[in-house]
């Protein structure tokens, strides 16, 4: 029996994404979450396998696959304290290094030779390597294809799209955002959690939308052409992706884009840059070719890197 244990039930999230989408590939495997939340219906309604009992379907598991360090770590601990014999997928999504290196060390002490981790970066090989044989590390996407729905328009809007919280550095965003443009532009955020980080903004550029919405509804409405990814530590980003696929640009803070995904270097925001003179460049480029060659460099992620569930068997 084939479980994924994720940390959250909420509905909303990376890791749940990845969830659905390794369900919609692999019939047989169960989802379940150590915290409880709405998730579970959403498997439901859809028909997909979804557990209420995380810590059953562990023990009743042949391979577990497991969402983040939180629950390889709890699944590395239960095989050892159960005597259980189940094999551990740890899918890695984050770069974040700073304050794991002592969990990754107990860790690596309690893996088997037919564990692996399958990570979305080169970076995270590099990193981890030191801590795992190094055959035991897997390069895969986390996500099925993203469909191309282009959407065409000519206004200069910058969204952040996604959860709120200190590891998305969204208050990063908000600090970044001037006092005023000589371009007819928006700065927006769309997303929920903790809205504390969203602040008083003295920009009178910045419009907050607090809650969880369709990515492609709020593009089209608010006429979107640039993404805003400020985490340095984000892997390969399921909304960069679905962002290019619908004809937005990426601007982004993670090294992962350009070394893995092969992002063109000048949609890097780099440290102390002002990120309306980084935006400012790319208003003076072709869009309509900046667009084709992004979805070119998607196509050949695509093509390129395998599917988590690729690894299920080996």
């Amino acid at each position: 029996m084939i479980v994924h244990l994720i940390w959250s039930g909420d509905r909303k999230g990376g890791a749940q994404k990845v969830a659905l989408s390794i369900s919609k590939s692999n019939s047989a495997v169960i989802t379940t979450s150590v915290l409880h939340g709405s998730l579970s219906k959403e498997f439901k309604k859809r028909g997909l396998k979804f557990s209420d009992n995380w810590f059953a379907s562990l023990k009743s598991s042949d391979s577990l696959i497991c969402s983040d360090y939180r629950t390889i770590f709890i699944a590395l601990v239960a095989r050892f304290i159960l005597r259980s014999k189940y094999r551990v997928l740890g899918l890695i999504h984050s770069n974040r290094k700073k304050k794991i290196d002592y969990l990754l060390h107990f860790a690596s002490k309690l893996t088997r030779s037919n564990d692996k981790f399958v990570v979305s970066t080169l970076e995270q090989i590099k990193y981890l390597n030191v801590f795992f044989n190094k055959h035991s590390l897997l390069l895969a996407r986390f996500f099925l294809d993203v469909d191309q729905q282009l959407i065409t328009g000519n206004s200069l809007n910058v969204m952040y799209f996604g959860r709120l919280s200190l590891k998305k550095k969204v208050e990063d965003y908000v600090r970044c955002i001037p006092d005023h443009s000589d371009k007819d532009r928006v700065y927006y955020i769309f997303g929920d959690g903790d809205r504390s980080l969203v602040g008083e903004s003295a920009s009178q550029l910045l419009q907050v939308y607090f809650g969880w919405f369709n990515l492609r509804d709020v593009v089209v409405q608010y006429g979107i052409r640039y993404v805003v990814i400020p985490n340095c530590d984000e892997g390969i980003s399921l909304v960069t992706l679905e962002a290019i696929r619908m004809g937005l640009i990426p601007i982004t803070r993670a090294t992962s884009a350009f070394s893995t995904l092969k992002l063109p270097l000048y949609l890097l925001w780099r440290e102390g840059v002002n990120l309306e003179e980084k935006i400012q460049e790319l208003d003076c480029m072709d869009s309509k070719k900046l667009i084709i060659e992004l979805n070119y460099v998607v196509d050949n992620y695509i093509k390129n890197v395998g599917f988590v569930t690729n690894y299920f068997d080996g």
